[in-house]
């Protein structure tokens, strides 16, 4: 669905390598349920890519915080909206509800990437040049 490119990079290596295998259990789940794979895979799938993004988040926001990134608040206020939404899908999927192919689109996109895009990047100059 989503393909990894340098476009993605916020000149963070840790923190591209994290986005990259975000990339790839995003991608899963998603293939996941476009080939209506069995329910309880696919919970796991998204289980797996909730923990991956709260350890991610709390990566970023370590970091964040030692360095004296300014927009840390700011930052860390997004990553929260993020997992509440996250944790509202996985209760959805998990009470058997429906949930619509564009939908599980529009969150991975806008979860995943779109905040590398919009959000992440945003750190990239502040930490230039701080070895990290």
């Amino acid at each position: 669905m989503f393909k990894w490119s340098e476009n993605y990079s916020v000149k963070v290596a840790s923190f591209d390598k994290e986005h990259q295998k975000l990339f790839d259990i995003a991608n899963n789940f998603y293939d996941q349920l476009i080939s209506k794979k069995p329910q309880t895979l696919i919970l796991e799938t998204l289980k797996e890519l909730s923990f991956y993004t709260r350890t991610h988040f709390k990566n970023e926001e370590l970091i964040m915080s030692k360095q004296g990134y300014p927009k840390y608040f700011e930052h860390k206020k997004i990553h929260d909206e993020i997992l509440l939404r996250v944790d509202e899908f996985y209760k959805k999927m998990k009470e058997g509800k429906t949930v619509l192919a564009h939908e599980i689109a529009g969150l991975l996109k806008e979860w995943i990437f779109d905040h590398i895009l919009k959000i992440d990047k945003q750190y990239s100059q502040f930490f230039d040049g701080k070895n990290l």
